[in-house]
């Protein structure tokens, strides 16, 4: 992270939908609490934290990693044939849609804003286990997020929720 990406946090850190944004989720609480993601996770690409215009692809053999940032619209995509993996997150100004498809599961979420209605879909291949939740959620506030993790992890002692914030101090 640059100079210019800690002072953005520190501009908006009591404003979360830009910083959620920056991470690919959607900037709203649900009706029912936490959403899981269900998808494995692994690492990918993020533009600058401050970015207003950013693009990167990365081509392999076996597949592509491609983000775009433009104003209000984000978009990212990977693909990886060998182990038919697709993921796709598109952020425009009034709708966030995510999909995740392997050959084990297939994941959606959908929200629309400003009324924050949602639509999450989940199903497993291999175990037949299938989630369907929509409703209407509310819009992201730091403190009701940190009670709802917290409580979370007293619920769950399995459940894990990591951020990781790596800062180069030099020049």
């Amino acid at each position: 992270m640059t100079r210019n990406d800690l002072q953005y946090i520190e501009k908006y850190k009591n404003n979360i939908r830009y910083l959620s944004l920056y991470f690919g989720m959607p900037p709203i609480m649900f009706e029912d609490g936490i959403i899981k993601l269900h998808h494995p996770s692994r690492k990918r690409l993020f533009p600058p934290i401050s970015a207003k215009k950013y693009e990167k692809r990365n081509k392999t053999k076996h597949g592509e990693e491609k983000i775009e940032v433009k104003g209000n619209k984000y978009e990212y995509k990977y693909i990886n044939k060998r182990h038919h993996i697709v993921e796709n997150i598109e952020i425009k100004k009034n709708k966030y849609d995510y999909y995740y498809k392997d050959s084990n599961i297939i994941e959606k979420l959908s929200v629309k804003y400003p009324n924050y209605k949602y639509q999450y879909y989940y199903k497993n291949f291999n175990t037949g286990e299938e989630i369907r939740k929509q409703g209407r959620g509310k819009a992201l506030d730091p403190k009701l997020l940190y009670r709802e993790l917290k409580e979370e992890k007293q619920n769950d002692p399995s459940f894990i929720f990591n951020l990781k914030i790596n800062i180069n101090l030099k020049k």
